[in-house]
This record gives structure tokens, C-alpha cells and sequence, in this order.
């Protein structure tokens, strides 16, 4: 009964019908009717597919992933996010999503220069001198117009595709009730925290759909990054962007993605491969605020201009950035400490601080677990340690028992895990352990001093003072309530409890079962009465007192 009140339930709470039967139908398809079957959204499946069977020349990861690639953006994202979580999925379904590509069809250029103008209110030659028609780039949320302002300046024009916010929210609302119905119907996935991972894939999404937010981020990072002239991030002009349009500096520069082009240039990639470690490190260790995505995409080598005489390195894509607060940071570093000394007990309790534990941990066979885990990381060449991969590692067993790190922590190690990787593309030999050393010493030295010892005992004893004030008056309370109970304590078991809450369930049943068949037999000799000699009234009554019945029986043993 219940598989089929689920479909019923979703389709009285989710508008779009529509959307719900084609996300039913795609997974089907490719192959993930059983699974739809089981979350009771089989009545949503074409007959055409409810019979299939998946094809034993393509893995199921590859058929999931070509399901996300036809479901459009929302899931394309969803699966782009779930490529970072290692410690949820298995190793083949993460390595087929980091394949998940975010190009789109581009948006026809009237359409476009609707949308800017209705944003901006007013017509595009108002605001820019050119405004070219072919996009730079098209992806899933929008996409990029090279223009030139009235003052000659280049810019780069991010447009988001219409109706994709309303399609991302018609999405989430979907994605809720199927991690529902998954958590309901496929036990063995309520480790995964479906309805957790769809609520902080929400949230990410939200974020990256308000470009006024993403202009915000380069503006705190211009700022954060402004000692350091060797990087660059480009100029925002507010007054030309919105919730939906957003207007910064074009960059004019070379991609990172051939090391020898960028020597042939004057490049040095070594020293950009310095540069980009630095920025981030400053960016994440001091400034807590960090570009969470710096693949080679989203940077590029700039010459010098005629302040600084010196090549720079230019980001740009700042939708997706990671926030650490100051006990983050002190808890990053312990992390990176403990790595580097080899201490496996303070890593797992860095871990076990860190996540939320869904059950009883067992943390000697964890810090065993960890040990192995790293163990083949011990005694390798520094340029051949990945400190962002030891770190997905470590969440991934950390996953297994039954410790959850949350998304943002996840964050900052898939951006190390990048972070290295385009480093190491640029300069093979490259090594963030002296860097990182060179931030952790004095960042541990502050730590130490005498300010922020006083700090951390002001905030103490400022908890201190505030548990003094209000401890008395919960004593009396307690012992106001103990002496109206004549001083007698009570003791609660939970499992007692629901024990108690069945046993009294199923004594209702009993009773409203002896009720009901009373009453139905009651209502059938009325009937039987009632036919026999011809009486109207006594037909009513049996009828009502069947009516009774039925209403009984299905109110106790719906």
C-alpha cells in the first residue's frame, strides 16, 4: 500500500508532474527501472521501459551518468558534486562522474540581449559600445559575451540562461522526494544521507545562482589578495551587474594547460605554480575565504603590465568558494600536522571532531583503518604526495565508520586535491609541503602568543561567567520540580518506550478489530433483516452500521 501512496503523495505536493514523469522515465531508460519500482515512482515509467533490461556492455556508473547528462543542469550539477564526495559513492561511480561535462546548446542571442536589457532597464547600446553575439562560453547556468564598454574597457558579459532558476527549484523539490522515497524504500542508502546531500546541494546551488554574491567574492578577494601584485583577480562593475547579469574586466591572457607554450612565452611555470599555491594558502589559512575550483580553466599567466614588470597568474569563476572560521583554520592545521609527523591517533580525533558520527565508532579499528589507508603514502618522494588525496582518503574511510564530514570540509580538501594537481601540471616536481611549512610556523607561533591566549581566555571565561549566572537557577528549578514529585526520580528507557507505544498500538487494533467484526456482523443481520421483511429503516441502520465498520477497520489498520 505504501508504494503506492509515495507516487500520490508526490504528485499532490510537486506541481510539475511533468518534470516528475520524465526523471522517472530517463532513469528508467538507462536501466534503473527496479530501482524507481522500489521508491514506488514505477507508475511515472513508460510501459515501453518497465520491462527492460539494463545493457550488459555499459557499466552502471556509465548508465547513471548518461541519465544526469539527459536530465539537464540541475542533475548535471548534482552529479558534478557527487564526482567530489568519495567518502559516499564507490570509487567507479566517482570516477565516471568527474567525466559529467557542463556544455549546453548556447541561448539564442535575442533571448540574450532581452534578458540583459530587462536586468540592466535599458537598451544594450545604453551601456556598452559593442556587445558580441557569439558567446565566449555556454554552460548549464549561463553564458559569457565578450563586450566592450562606452570608455573602451573590455568586459566579459555572464548572462544566466532564462528560466534555470525555476527549473533548478522545480528540480531540488524532485531530488527531495526521491532522496525520501531512496532514504524509505532502499534501506542500505540511509548511510548516504540522501535527503542531507540534496538539502547541501541546494544550498551550493542557490549560492552560485546569484551572480551579485559571485561579484561580492572577487571583490573580498581583490581585497584579500592585494599584497600580492603576482596575482590577479579582475575588476568588477557593479553598477552594470544584477542577480542575473554580471559584468567584469576580460582577462588577456594565456591558459596553463601547455607548460611549453607558456616558456616560448617568457613564462616561467614554475614560478606560477609558486604563485598559485601561495595565493590559495594565504586566501585559506589567513583570510578563511578561498577560490574552491582552481583548475587550469580558471586561471590563466598574465604579462606584465606597466606597474608590475613581472608575469602574474589571473583567476576568474568565483561561484564556488569555501569559508573556514578561525577554529576551522586551527582544526586544518592540526590536520596538516599530525600528516606531517605521522601522528595517526591525533588524526583520527581531527577527523572524529570534525564529522558527525551516525552510530557507535569503534575508533581503534578507525585509526587502524587510517593507518592502512596512508600507510603506502609513507616514505614516497614529497613531490609525489598528494596532501589533498591522503585527505579524501582519510574522509572516505572515515565514511565507513560511520563518521559523515560535512560538505564544506569535503570543499577545502577536493580544492588541495586540484590545487596540487594544476601545480603539478605546471612544475612536475612541485611540493606545498615547504610552502605550507612556511604558513604554519608563524600561523603556530601566533597561535602561542600572549594575544591570542588572552583572547581564547576571555571567551572562556566569558562561557565560564555565563554558565555561573544561569547554573543557580536551574538548580532551583530542578529541585522545585523534584520536591513537587515528592523527591521521587524518574528513569526513562527509550526502547521500553516503544515497546510500550506497540504493545498499546496493537491492544487498539485488537479492540477496534472485535469493534469492527461486531459491528460488520450486526450490520449484515440488519441487511439480512431488512430484505427478509421488506423494512426500510432497519436497511438504514444496517447500512450505517456497515459504513461504521468500514470506516473503523480503515482508520486502525491504514
Amino acid at each position: 500500500m505504501s508504494l503506492w501512496r509515495a507516487p500520490v503523495q508526490v504528485s499532490r505536493t510537486f506541481k510539475n508532474i511533468g518534470r516528475i514523469r520524465q526523471i522517472s522515465s530517463v532513469f528508467a531508460k538507462h536501466g534503473f527501472q527496479e530501482l524507481m519500482n522500489k521508491m514506488g515512482f514505477g507508475r511515472f515509467v513508460p510501459k515501453r521501459y518497465r520491462n527492460a533490461e539494463p545493457s550488459n556492455q555499459v557499466s552502471a556508473p556509465e548508465r547513471l551518468r548518461a541519465a544526469l547528462e539527459e536530465l539537464g543542469p540541475t542533475f548535471i550539477k548534482l552529479g558534478q558534486v557527487l564526482s567530489s564526495r568519495s567518502d559516499l559513492l564507490p570509487a567507479a561511480y566517482v570516477e565516471e562522474l568527474v567525466k559529467l561535462q557542463d556544455r549546453v546548446s548556447p541561448v539564442p542571442f535575442p533571448i540574450i540581449r532581452e534578458l540583459v536589457e530587462k536586468e540592466l532597464g535599458g537598451n544594450l547600446a545604453e551601456f556598452f559600445q559593442s556587445f558580441h553575439e557569439e558567446p565566449l562560453a555556454s554552460a548549464s547556468i549561463g553564458q559569457v559575451h565578450e563586450a566592450v564598454l562606452h570608455d573602451g574597457k573590455r568586459v566579459v558579459v555572464k548572462v544566466q540562461r532564462p528560466g534555470v532558476d525555476t527549473l533548478i527549484k522545480t528540480d531540488v523539490s524532485v531530488l527531495s522526494a526521491l532522496a525520501a522515497s531512496l532514504e524509505k524504500f532502499v534501506p542500505e542508502t540511509r548511510v548516504l544521507a540522501p535527503q542531507v546531500c540534496v538539502e547541501e546541494f541546494f544550498q551550493g546551488m542557490s549560492l552560485e545562482l546569484d551572480f551579485i554574491l559571485e561579484a561580492n567574492n572577487m571583490i573580498k578577494s581583490r581585497e584579500n589578495l592585494k599584497a600580492m601584485p603576482e596575482v590577479y583577480i579582475p575588476e568588477v562593475y557593479l553598477r552594470l551587474s544584477t542577480h542575473k547579469v554580471l559584468v567584469v574586466e576580460r582577462l588577456d591572457g594565456m591558459k596553463l594547460d601547455r607548460a611549453d607554450l607558456l616558456k616560448a612565452q617568457g613564462y616561467d611555470p614554475t614560478l606560477l605554480a609558486e604563485n598559485i599555491a601561495k595565493a590559495f594558502l594565504k586566501t585559506a589559512l589567513e583570510d578563511g575565504f578561498f577560490h574552491g575550483d582552481l583548475h587550469m580553466g580558471n586561471l590563466f599567466a598574465l604579462p606584465p603590465n606597466e606597474i608590475e614588470k613581472f608575469p602574474r597568474v589571473g583567476m576568474i569563476d568565483f561561484g564556488i568558494m569555501g569559508y573556514l572560521t578561525p577554529r576551522a583554520r586551527e582544526s586544518l592545521i592540526r590536520l596538516f600536522i599530525a600528516l606531517s609527523e605521522e601522528d595517526f591517533e591525533s588524526l583520527c580525533m581531527e577527523y572524529a571532531e570534525l564529522g558527525a558520527s551516525r552510530g557507535t565508532t569503534d575508533f581503534e579499528s578507525f585509526q587502524r583503518s587510517i593507518q592502512s589507508s596512508i600507510a603506502p603514502y609513507l616514505g614516497l618522494p614529497l613531490s609525489s604526495l598528494n596532501v589533498g588525496k591522503i585527505l579524501i582518503d582519510a574522509t572516505t574511510v572515515a565514511a565507513k565508520h560511520q563518521i559523515r564530514i560535512p560538505r564544506e570540509w569535503m570543499l577545502i580538501f577536493k580544492a588541495i586535491y586540484t590545487l596540487e594537481g594544476t601545480c603539478r601540471k605546471l612544475n612536475p616536481s612541485f611540493n606545498a609541503l615547504p610552502l605550507l611549512e612556511s604558513y604554519l610556523a608563524p600561523m603556530l607561533a601566533n597561535s602561542m602568543d600572549w594575544n591570542q591566549f588572552s583572547k581564547d581566555l576571555l571567551l572562556g571565561s566569558r562561557d565560564m561567567r555565563q554558565m555561573a549566572h544561569t547554573l543557580p537557577r536551574q538548580l532551583h528549578w530542578w529541585f522545585k520540580r523534584l520536591a513537587a514529585n515528592g523527591y521521587a526520580l524518574e528513569f526513562k528507557d527509550a526502547l521500553a518506550e516503544q515497546r510500550f507505544a506497540r504493545e498499546e498500538k496493537n491492544s487498539k487494533r485488537l479492540s477496534a478489530a472485535i469493534f469492527s467484526g461486531a459491528t460488520l456482523l450486526g450490520a449484515c443481520l440488519l441487511i439480512e433483516t431488512a430484505l427478509t421483511h421488506g423494512s426500510t429503516g432497519i436497511q438504514v441502520c444496517g447500512f450505517t452500521l456497515l459504513a461504521l465498520s468500514i470506516y473503523s477497520a480503515r482508520r486502525w489498520f491504514h
